[in-house]
């Protein structure tokens, strides 16, 4: 990655992480953010679990800033269950993406004939110690 877009991705990822914090410090009628939500008994749930496969599938983004609001909206059973549906969800659309373009993608940054020769710096080399837990265990 050149330096030029190294750069970019911390000055978007600190723009993001600045306007998370300024969110989370500002002090929202969430009474009527939660009146708002129970009102659309459907589509709040779902906008909630499509923005958290979304952030799950796409790396920079965090659904952690809204678990406040969300479970000053529903209960804690319920949270727990939109977020147990999206991460399933979001799970099997990430393992269809790895398993269809993964190699390919892989093959960009590291030299797939020294990983399947066993070349490769593993943690074995790093941890000796390593193989004695997995006895343990």
């Amino acid at each position: 990655m050149s330096k030029k877009r190294l750069f970019i991705l911390l000055v978007i990822l600190t723009c993001l992480a600045v306007g998370y914090g300024f969110l989370a410090g500002l002090e929202l009628p969430l009474e009527d953010f939660r009146y708002f939500i129970n009102q659309h008994t459907i589509l709040g749930p779902a906008v909630f679990i499509i923005y958290v496969i979304f952030a799950t599938v796409v790396a920079p983004f965090s659904a952690l800033p809204l678990v406040p609001f969300a479970s000053y909206v529903w209960s804690p059973v319920a949270l727990a269950t939109y977020f147990f549906i999206a991460w399933n969800i979001s799970a099997g659309i990430v393992f269809y993406i790895s398993h269809h373009y993964g190699r390919d993608w892989i093959k960009k940054f590291v030299n797939l004939e020294t990983v399947l020769s066993g070349g490769c710096y593993c943690y074995a080399q790093l941890f000796p110690w390593t193989w004695q837990i997995m006895l343990l265990g």
